[in-house]
């Protein structure tokens, strides 16, 4: 399969590249919005991504008298939030019945996923049980359904289901207080700026922030500049005592983010310490942050550490510097925690992506290309 990512001004725009390019038989896979330039983000450009795919198995009038539907002309404006290709409808079967002359024999197109997936670094456990699911769909196909695309279409379909296990995105405003806490130099700082103006911004909220982060110097002076530009206030809190504080000062504000020093999380010390500076209320949402250009050994490691507290969702950041994504899929399924946001660059306020079953799975699947055998 020939999966191929598009920009354009317009969806119109992109279904006469994905013409020039793919022909008339590729479908979207997924469409999203995307901004460049700038500065602080305040002047960046919006334009559409789309993601398309090619299946040489496709079978198209010329060849077979039957006519193939292929990517159909847009509304300008018009951006699909799913894929346009119709869903396949199966019966699952077990695959214990299947002849084991096939059980022996597994189509090569799942053995090609399986390996991307282990590139992604998605989990044993995960690519076992993906493994059984495709391999039963497979045999429930009739053998002219039996293509690279159709196992692309399932596997994404299998993953988003299974993701709605866990909580996905998040409001700003679910609760007043929103705590990040994470490893040093995952980007808390830029993420607590990208959400400010997002709240501020977009939705004419008052926003306060309030840091712990006594010691990194540069860190607050960071976050000063951003509540400057913003019109925002920042506090320096010392103590549970100042905190209250804050509390105090900001009662009537719609939205307060609190940063944290960044730790190294695997000793229990500083997570007592972090208890002891920030109140983790009903009315307050712990975020633990985790870069992805960060091994998911050492991520894991953390958020084992992190479960002692009541930690709402994960937080991923710096999707742009990475290629490896398989940590998104681990984390919801093996650790069962969802994900609230995804940041993909330094600009604020728009670098940063409202997380969904739709963005987690394409993050690990856009890179996956097939040879096309089956």
């Amino acid at each position: 399969m020939k999966l191929k990512k598009f920009q354009a001004e317009s969806m119109p725009e992109a279904l006469t590249q994905i013409r020039a390019e793919l022909g008339s038989d590729a479908v979207i896979l997924h469409t999203k919005e995307i901004t460049t330039g700038g500065w602080f983000g305040f002047f960046a450009k919006k334009r559409l991504e789309v993601t398309a795919a090619l299946d040489p198995t496709t079978v198209t009038k010329s060849t077979s008298g039957r006519v193939s539907k292929g990517i159909e002309p847009m509304p300008d404006k018009q951006i699909p939030t799913q894929p346009i290709v119709e869903e396949q409808v199966w019966k699952p079967i077990n695959p214990t019945t299947v002849h084991e002359s096939d059980r022996n024999n597994q189509p090569e197109i799942i053995q090609q996923l399986d390996r991307e997936f282990e590139k992604q670094e998605v989990s044993a456990e995960i690519r076992t049980q993906l493994k059984e699911e495709l391999f039963g769909y497979w045999y429930s196909q009739p053998k002219e359904k039996r293509t690279t695309l159709a196992v692309y279409q399932h596997t994404r379909q299998w993953l988003k289901k299974h993701l709605q296990d866990v909580k996905m995105g998040s409001s700003l405003f679910e609760r007043k207080y929103m705590v990040f806490a994470g490893p040093t130099g995952v980007g808390k700082t830029t993420t607590i700026a990208k959400l400010a103006a997002e709240a501020t911004l977009k939705h004419d909220k008052k926003v306060a922030i309030l840091t712990t982060d006594t010691y990194r110097i540069a860190a607050i002076e960071q976050l000063k500049t951003y509540a400057s530009i913003l019109h925002v206030p920042i506090d320096v809190v010392y103590s549970m005592e100042d905190f209250h504080e804050a509390a105090t000062k900001y009662e009537d504000y719609d939205l307060i983010l609190v940063d944290t020093a960044g730790r190294n999380f695997t000793h229990d010390f500083y997570l007592k310490e972090l208890q002891k500076t920030v109140l983790l209320s009903e009315q307050a949402s712990l975020y633990l942050v985790l870069s992805l250009t960060s091994k998911y050994s050492d991520m894991k490691a953390v958020i084992t550490q992190f479960k002692q507290l009541p930690v709402y969702q994960l937080i991923f950041t710096k999707k742009d510097e990475t290629t490896t994504f398989g940590a998104l899929i681990n984390a919801c399924l093996d650790e069962k925690l969802g994900i609230a946001f995804l940041t993909n660059g330094q600009n604020v306020p728009d670098d940063v992506l409202h997380a969904d079953e739709d963005v987690v799975v394409s993050a690990v699947m856009e890179g996956i290309v097939f040879d096309g055998s089956s």
